[in-house]
C-alpha cells in the first residue's frame, strides 16, 4: 500500500507541475497576445498618418506635377492605401475574435499576407519615386 500511496503522490506532483507550467504559458501567451494587438493598433494608426502624408501635399502631388503621365500609377497607389487601411482594421477586429476561439493560425497567415502587401506597396512607391526624382535624363558626353 505504501508504494501505491507514493505513486499517487508522485503522480499528483507531476500533474501539479504540468498544471503550473501550463498556467504560466497561458498567462505569457495572453500577455504577448495583448501586446501584439496593441502593436497592430499602433501600426495601423501610424500607417494611416503615413498614407495621409503621402497623399496630402506629399510625394504623390509632386510626382503628378513632375510626371503627369504617372496619374494611373498614383491613383492605383491611393486606392491601395484605402484597401490596406481596411485590411489593417479587419485584422485588428479579427484579433479580438481570435482570442475568443477563432483559429489563430488563420489570423497569423492573414497577418503575414497583409504585411507582405504593405512591403510590396512600399516597394512600388519607392520605385515610382526613384523613376521620377532620380531618373537620369542626361544626354551623355
Amino acid at each position: 500500500m505504501l508504494d501505491v500511496g507514493r505513486e499517487i503522490r508522485e503522480e499528483h506532483e507531476r500533474l501539479a507541475s504540468l498544471l503550473r507550467r501550463l498556467q504560466e504559458d497561458v498567462a505569457a501567451f495572453c500577455s504577448s497576445w495583448a501586446s501584439l494587438r496593441e502593436e497592430l493598433r499602433v501600426f495601423k494608426d501610424h500607417l494611416r498618418r503615413h498614407f495621409e502624408l503621402e497623399e496630402e501635399g506629399g510625394f504623390m502631388e509632386e510626382v503628378l506635377r513632375r510626371w503627369p503621365h504617372a496619374t494611373s500609377r498614383v491613383e492605383a497607389l491611393r486606392a491601395e492605401h484605402e484597401r490596406l487601411l481596411r485590411e489593417a482594421e479587419d485584422l485588428l477586429e479579427a484579433s479580438g475574435r481570435a482570442t475568443e476561439g477563432q483559429p489563430m493560425d488563420a489570423w497569423a497567415a492573414t497577418c503575414h499576407r497583409f504585411l507582405s502587401a504593405i512591403r510590396e506597396h512600399e516597394w512600388r512607391e519607392n520605385r515610382l519615386i526613384q523613376e521620377v526624382f532620380c531618373l537620369d535624363v542626361g544626354g551623355g558626353d
